[in-house]
C-alpha cells in the first residue's frame, strides 16, 4: 500500500532511492513526531488531554500517522513493543501519557518516538549500509 505517496510525494521519492539501492540496504529507520502541547481548560483542543475523551494519547492522535510512513516504505508490521511515559503532563491530565516509543521490525527495527512534550521539529532518519537520508516530517 502506497497511498500515503499520494499526499506526500518525498515518501514516494524515498521509496524509490531506497528500492533502488543507491544507499544500500537499510539497517534502522527512526521516525519522530513532536508537538508541543499545553492548552489551558478554556482551550478548543484541551479535550485530547482527557483520557475519557480523546482514549489514546499521542500515539493515537498523530503518532500513528508516522507508523503509516514506515509501513509504506518497509511493509506490514510483524512486531510491536511499547514504552510509555508521562514525562510533563501528569499533573496536567491525571497520568495521561505524553510520550510514547514504539518498535517493530520492517527489515529491522525502527523506533517511532511521538511527544507532546518536546520543543522541536519531528524527522524521518533512513540509515543504510552506504548511505542514509535524513527528511523533516
Amino acid at each position: 500500500m502506497r497511498t500515503i505517496a499520494i499526499f506526500y510525494p518525498i515518501i514516494d521519492r524515498i521509496k524509490n532511492i531506497i528500492d533502488s539501492g543507491e544507499i544500500g540496504n537499510p539497517v534502522m529507520t527512526q521516525i519522530n513526531a513532536f508537538e508541543w502541547f499545553d492548552p489551558s481548560v478554556d482551550e478548543p483542543r484541551y479535550w485530547l488531554l482527557k483520557r475519557e475523551l480523546a482514549g489514546g494519547g499521542p500515539m493515537f492522535d498523530f503518532g500513528c500517522h508516522r507508523i503509516e510512513v514506515l509501513i509504506n516504505l518497509f511493509g506490514e508490521v510483524e512486531n510491536v513493543e511499547a514504552i510509555t511515559s508521562n514525562v510533563f503532563s501528569a499533573p496536567r491530565s491525571g497520568g495521561y501519557g505524553d510520550s510514547a516509543i514504539s518498535l517493530f521490525p520492517g527489515h529491522d527495527r525502527n523506533p517511532v518516538s511521538v511527544s507532546r512534550c518536546a520543543r522541536a521539529s519531528g524527522h524521518l532518519d533512513v540509515f543504510a549500509s552506504r548511505g542514509s537520508i535524513h527528511v523533516p516530517v
